[in-house]
């Protein structure tokens, strides 16, 4: 179900990768957190846990990675994503 997906993604995962310290939503645990609209067309009429399997792109409103705030409103904070990712995978390149 979307529901035991979301528990998959969130606490069991970081379980299973010896993570103690993240995967819920608790005081001293590392969290990033991701906010969408559940009223565009694709999410509208949909239950908040199947939001993993409707929301799209365009429908994350915030993400917040631990603690900062990246994307608001639906605009990302760090720059030119695209340029950003380009950046990042360029040296990767250089290995092969």
């Amino acid at each position: 179900s979307p529901a035991d997906l979301v528990e998959v993604l969130g606490v069991n995962g970081h379980r299973s990768l010896g993570w103690a310290d993240a995967g819920s939503i608790a005081p001293g645990q590392l969290a990033d957190l991701v906010a969408v609209r559940l009223d565009s067309r694709r999410t509208a009429g949909s239950a908040p846990t199947q939001a993993v399997l409707t929301a799209a792109a365009p429908d994350v409103h915030t993400v917040v990675v631990g603690g900062r705030v990246v994307v608001k409103d639906g605009h990302h904070l760090l720059g030119d994503v695209g340029r950003l990712l380009a950046d990042a995978i360029a040296p990767l390149w250089d290995e092969l």
